[in-house]
């Protein structure tokens, strides 16, 4: 994926699954990207050092391998709101701009939870996540203000929440 104009292509071209997903760089210059017709990754899901203010994948429902979301500049929102499962780690990292990460309908994830060094994050409900099958590190987000994991019955590891000075 390109531009946003290749995302409206490869969309109207019916493709649901993909195997592997990387969205980076000046890809999605600016503004909303929409791939809200993708159904599945395969394999893993990467958002890198994109400019993008905003990224809706509101159609996915699993990843296959892990979800790393990092160093993007003005990258303001994600909509994964139909996502159920990452078979492998999620990490949120060192986003400048972001202000929320809709995850409010996974229930496992199948690896770490790494969410860290995002300076502007305030929101993120995982209220239907009830295992994380490995450790979580929730450090360093200042205004994190809601982070809801009200259905969390299990982590099989570690669970470190650090400053956070919004909660």
């Amino acid at each position: 994926v390109f531009r946003a104009v290749d995302a409206d292509a490869f969309c109207a071209s019916g493709d649901t699954v993909v195997e592997d997903l990387n969205i980076n760089g000046e890809l999605a210059s600016g503004g909303a990207f929409d791939l809200s017709c993708i159904t599945e990754v395969t394999g893993r899901l990467e958002i890198e050092s994109t400019n993008a203010s905003s990224i809706n994948l509101s159609g996915l429902t699993q990843v296959g391998d892990e979800v790393e979301i990092h160093d993007n500049i003005d990258l303001q929102s994600i909509d994964l709101s139909s996502l159920t499962s990452i078979d492998g780690t999620l990490t949120i990292q060192s986003n400048n701009e972001l202000t929320t990460v809709d995850l409010s309908s996974v229930d496992t994830i199948d690896g770490d939870v790494r969410i860290s060094s995002n300076p502007e994050f305030e929101a993120l409900d995982m209220a239907s996540l009830v295992e994380i099958n490995g450790e979580a590190y929730i450090s360093t987000n200042h205004k994190l203000e809601t982070f809801d994991v009200s259905s969390l019955e299990e982590v099989n590891g570690t669970f470190e929440f650090q400053h956070n000075e919004g909660i």
